[in-house]
């Protein structure tokens, strides 16, 4: 479907900002909303009420600012271009802002979406050689799809609920990526003692190393060119990569430069900006003579009792770090001091201890940079829907599927979906398995039947504590079974449900039989995988199921980690409570039975995503 198009000047009015001179205080604090791009980029949400100053009625008359009613759509145009806002209350803005008041063919959130949409096109047409800035007429001359308002609301509508749904899925990766970290705090504090308790003796860092400031050279220094590790080169890194350092003309009038030897700490000692103390690295086998700048301090151990790898994570630990942080002193630059250094306490215990130590959180960090990979992709895949929704809904390709999808010979109904569960409850009560066919079990077998039977049931799956389910897709087929006299799922005592038996279940079932005829191979490759399941395998096969082809339809890497990751910790707060394990047997019985996801069965989102 295609939309009419109009120019924004047409059916927008455009209005520039500004901002009053601040050497007069009555221009300021006098409550009026004034927005920045700054306020902007920090806003968590497409609406803003308040920003961080107000300006004066004497202020507004007395600059270019001007209100703009509640209800418009505020863009950044200048450093950055595409920051947005919907403003809830009157409000001007500066400079670097212009508002877009919508008229009477146009929805405000539906201008802002469409803004969004197009950030790059917004980019493109700003123009400048300090920084680039969109105009008002460059920004007018662009042309907006213009449906009629309810499709626009109904667009509307179907990205709020899209989006919402990929803020939880961005919520869920960055909470279990800080569980995994918190996990490694704590870790860190019970291993070295840093919150003030450790069995093991303490020790100066001074009274078993010595240390020694770098030098700094120009480029008119003359002599010996050498790698220099410079403060660049710090950068979430343990060890110093020795081969990509920049190589520099060392002045011997400045005197010797002090040589790297293996086992050597380096650790960036000022560079104008006190959050980068104290960043440190091991140096590793040095092939030849290479120095260190004049921001670098470098710690030597002259003592045995204490392993150079074990010392480096002490000193990256959080809390280690965040006290060298705060040592820094100097009126204008802060620096870290030998001094402070000397004075550090480090816990010394056994060297079998300290190959302990250092093993586990080896293993810890490789598996938090695992994490983070995920995390990484999995946002990067989430802004690639987020975009191709956008996409969608402005070329008019994006209709809501909360209604069943088309259907595929017909079994796309709640009888159908009825009988299917009929049919498997009989075949696990023949096997004297009937007591685990209750409403996870009929969640697992409908979800398998289309995601390894490859029959449209016309199910909207959705992450959900038992797997991938939708509970008002089976909902309709227990209701339909009831009314018929078929079957029920009845609640028990102790939890769960159970299959019961009604009045007409047995010629409705024969004539089930009869119905599932044209899919029998589908559900007896589906009764095969679930038969010898409980409950919780049923669920964990069915989630890495499922998982396994949420990560492909991304196009992220579908390894073993990043499987489990997506099946247990990105999936529901449940899933935690069920070993590691069953997941890791589930994902090797998926290759066992030859169903690798090739990415083409359905995505499984959050709720709130589902409904696209």
């Amino acid at each position: 479907m295609t939309y009419p198009e109009a120019r924004l000047g047409t059916v927008t009015t455009i209005v520039n900002g500004g901002t009053p001179d601040t050497k007069f205080t009555a221009y300021w604090d006098g409550g009026i909303a004034w927005l920045t791009p700054k306020d902007m980029g920090k806003s968590p949400s497409p609406h803003t009420q308040k920003t961080s100053r107000t300006i004066s009625k004497v202020g507004l008359d007395n600059c270019s600012a001007r209100i703009v009613p509640a209800g418009s759509v505020i863009l950044s145009t200048r450093a950055p271009i595409g920051h947005l806002a919907i403003n809830d209350v009157e409000m001007a803005f500066n400079q670097g802002c212009r508002g877009l008041i919508p008229g009477s063919r146009l929805n405000a959130k539906f201008l802002y979406y469409f803004l969004q949409a197009n950030i790059g096109l917004l980019n493109d047409l700003g123009t400048g050689t300090t920084f680039k800035e969109l105009s008002a007429g460059a920004l007018a001359n662009v042309q907006i799809p213009l449906p009629p308002l309810a499709e626009q609301q109904r667009i509307v509508a179907i990205l709020d609920e899209a989006f919402k749904g990929i803020e939880v899925a961005e919520a869920n990766a960055r909470a279990s990526l800080d569980r995994a970290h918190q996990a490694r705090l704590a870790f860190e504090s019970t291993a070295f003692g840093v919150s003030g308790q450790t069995p093991h003796p303490i020790v100066s860092l001074g009274d078993i190393a010595n240390f020694r400031n770098g030098l700094n050279y120009t480029k008119s220094s003359i002599g010996e060119t050498v790698p220099i590790v410079g403060v660049a080169d710090f950068e979430n890194k343990f060890s110093v990569d020795l081969q990509a350092l920049n190589r520099v003309q060392i002045d011997g009038r400045l005197g010797a430069p002090d040589e790297l030897a293996e086992g050597d700490i380096l650790m960036v000692r000022s560079n104008g900006s006190k959050s980068l103390i104290g960043r440190t690295m091991l140096v590793g086998k040095v092939q030849e003579r290479t120095g260190y700048s004049g921001f670098v301090i470098r710690t030597r151990l002259h003592s045995n009792e204490v392993s150079p790898v074990y010392l480096c994570h002490y000193l990256k630990s959080s809390a280690v770090r965040a006290a060298l942080v705060a040592s820094g002193a100097g009126a204008n630059i802060s620096s870290l001091s030998q001094g402070a250094l000397a004075q550090l306490a480090v816990p010394c215990p056994s060297k079998f201890e300290q190959a302990s130590i250092v093993r586990r959180l080896e293993v810890g960090q490789s598996e938090l940079d695992a994490l983070a990979q995920i995390y990484r992709k999995k946002l990067a895949a989430l802004a690639e829907l987020k975009q191709s929704l956008l996409t969608r809904a402005f070329s008019g390709e994006l209709i809501a599927t909360t209604a069943p999808i088309a259907n595929n010979d017909d079994f796309a109904t709640a009888e159908q979906a009825a009988n299917i569960l009929a049919f498997m409850y009989w075949r696990h009560e023949r096997a004297n398995r009937g007591r685990f066919f209750g409403h996870v079990m009929g969640q697992k077998t409908l979800d398998l039947v289309e995601r390894v039977g490859c029959v449209e049931l016309g199910r909207v799956p959705y992450k959900d504590a038992a797997g991938p389910n939708d509970r008002a897709h089976m909902i309709a087929a227990e209701r339909w079974a009831k009314q018929q006299g078929f079957f029920e799922f009845v609640e028990r005592s102790g939890g769960g449900y159970d299959f019961k038996k009604l009045s007409n279940h047995s010629s409705m079932l024969t004539a089930a039989k009869t119905a599932l005829k044209p899919i029998e191979m589908q559900l007896a490759r589906v009764t095969d995988i679930l038969l010898g399941k409980d409950t919780v395998e049923a669920e964990v096969f069915d989630t890495v199921l499922a998982a396994w082809n949420n990560l492909v339809v991304d196009g992220a890497e579908a390894n073993d980690a990043a499987i489990i990751y997506e099946a247990r910790e990105n999936w529901h707060p449940d899933k935690l409570a069920i070993p590691i394990s069953k997941f890791q047997e589930a994902v090797q019985e998926v290759r066992r039975r030859g169903l690798v996801p090739d990415g083409t069965a359905k995505v499984v989102r959050h709720r709130q995503a589902s409904l696209l």
